[in-house]
């Protein structure tokens, strides 16, 4: 079961930065970094809401009429993954400035974006299938083969 460090510090929702990171034994790896905030909505979002979602997956397999897997279900099986594999996985809020989010990416190295923020391709698995949320099996051994080198 993945860990929050620092849930209410800052007092959430809050926006910034966030970042999921896997430790085992002296290794770890920084799975993702993301941000909360940076667009209005009428329900303050914050970084541990993100987190949260992506802990579970998400609401869906896609989001994008089943052309690409979605960004909380890749960081919700990679999560899971790492955690059936021994890995310990913990989110932490790591700044106050959504718009420092490529910063952060820059410096970390996660390895489910690139520099830029985006998810790589090989996890979206754009269009190689119609993805509905009954090909979640399919979807997760993709995604296991695609981080069996991380392991």
């Amino acid at each position: 079961m993945p860990q929050f460090k620092n849930p209410n510090n800052p007092e959430q929702p809050q926006v910034g930065v966030y970042m999921w990171k896997c430790k085992k034994g002296d290794k770890e790896e920084i799975l993702y970094v993301g941000r909360a905030g940076k667009r209005k909505t009428i329900l303050p979002r914050g970084t541990l809401f993100r987190g949260a979602s992506e802990a579970q997956k998400g609401g869906k397999i896609s989001t994008d009429k089943g052309k690409s897997l979605d960004v909380d279900f890749i960081v919700g099986c990679a999560i899971q993954i790492f955690e059936e594999n021994g890995w310990k996985c913990y989110w932490e809020h790591i700044d106050n400035d959504p718009d420092k989010e490529k910063d952060m990416c820059k410096k970390h190295y996660p390895i489910l974006q690139n520099g830029n923020t985006r998810v790589l391709p090989k996890f979206k698995h754009k269009n190689e299938y119609d993805w509905n949320d009954n090909e979640i099996d399919r979807a997760t051994k993709l995604l296991k083969e695609d981080l069996k080198d991380k392991l």
